[in-house]
């Protein structure tokens, strides 16, 4: 919701936490934390970020090896949303 009202700056300091729990937690490759780091990643791209394309060519092959190379999440990841 933060993301869609333009709140970039609310939107990362609820995401940094939620990703670096997710990973401590359930580890890195858990479905939970892929998808925290995609939304980093939509989230850069929407208020056009240079990071954004690091942070996708990052999660884009964690999500196909965890949730599935045809899975909807990651083909929207590999279209770029």
């Amino acid at each position: 919701a933060l993301n869609r009202q333009r709140r970039f700056d609310e939107c990362d300091a609820d995401l940094a936490p939620l990703i670096r729990d997710c990973e401590r937690v359930l580890g890195p490759d858990h479905p939970l934390s892929v998808r925290a780091r995609w939304r980093k990643a939509v989230q850069a791209l929407d208020r056009n970020s240079i990071e954004a394309r690091s942070l996708y060519e990052d999660v884009v092959p964690s999500m196909s090896t965890v949730l599935g190379r045809d899975h909807y999440e990651t083909l929207k990841a590999r279209t770029g949303y």
